[in-house]
């Protein structure tokens, strides 16, 4: 009688405890006034950036608390947002009258926009950012049309330009809290694959870096 009595309020115990959980739920949201949107990225705060659609194109952040900022560059036609770190520094792209894409990085304390510039590019994407504020992306080359090329970016604007081995195209599209960039590349008979690059260091500095992939591995000296 008195097992008996313990189980059950055992199971009663457990099933308190599990209402008490809860459950998740699902957010449905659309910009005010706008006739689509769409969403790119979420960090780890819940913060999310997305594009929507007024009359034109406009990027967005969806603040924790559920309300929305337009945050298009002042000096774009369009705005990519692309990828958000926990800081709330948002990277991406935008696009202007003339029809060029610049990269640029999102300064959450000031809220301004820095454009992403490398020396030859026809073209620039960020395509992602670390907490320490790292960020990754391609560019094309406005002299010899081919690629995209990779770049990393430290957090002091310093510029390293990045090719797969033997790759007639690389586009970097992701970067880890450790400095660990992944993407993407075409070979020479036009297939892609996909490749991870370890410890790439936001700090000015010397690395010696290594390719993890079974067909290519080499050493790699990176500069800043």
């Amino acid at each position: 009688m008195k097992c008996s009595a313990i189980s059950a309020l055992l199971v009663c115990a457990a099933c308190i405890s599990s209402s008490a959980i809860a459950k998740p739920k699902i957010t449905f949201f659309d910009v005010p006034g706008a006739t689509s949107t769409t969403v790119t990225a979420v960090n780890s705060n819940g913060e999310i950036v997305g594009m929507f659609d007024q009359d034109t194109l406009h990027a967005y952040v969806r603040h924790v608390d559920g309300s929305f900022e337009t945050i298009d560059d002042p000096v774009a036609q369009f705005t990519f947002p692309e990828a958000m770190n926990s800081r709330n520094s948002i990277v991406g792209s935008f696009e202007t009258t003339d029809v060029k894409r610049h990269g640029f990085v999102r300064h959450p304390a000031n809220k301004s926009f820095q454009t992403i510039t490398i020396e030859g590019a026809g073209f620039t994407d960020a395509k992602a950012i670390n907490n320490t504020r790292t960020i990754v992306g391609n560019w094309g080359d406005k002299h010899h049309p081919h690629g995209p090329h990779g770049f990393i970016r430290n957090s002091h604007g310093n510029v390293v330009k990045f090719d797969f081995p033997g790759a007639s195209g690389t586009d970097l599209v992701a970067i880890n809290a450790d400095g660990d960039i992944a993407g993407n590349f075409t070979d020479s008979n036009n297939q892609s694959h996909a490749f991870w690059h370890p410890m790439v260091r936001s700090r000015p500095s010397t690395l010696r870096t290594q390719f993890r992939t079974p067909q290519l591995p080499l050493m790699m000296r990176v500069t800043w």
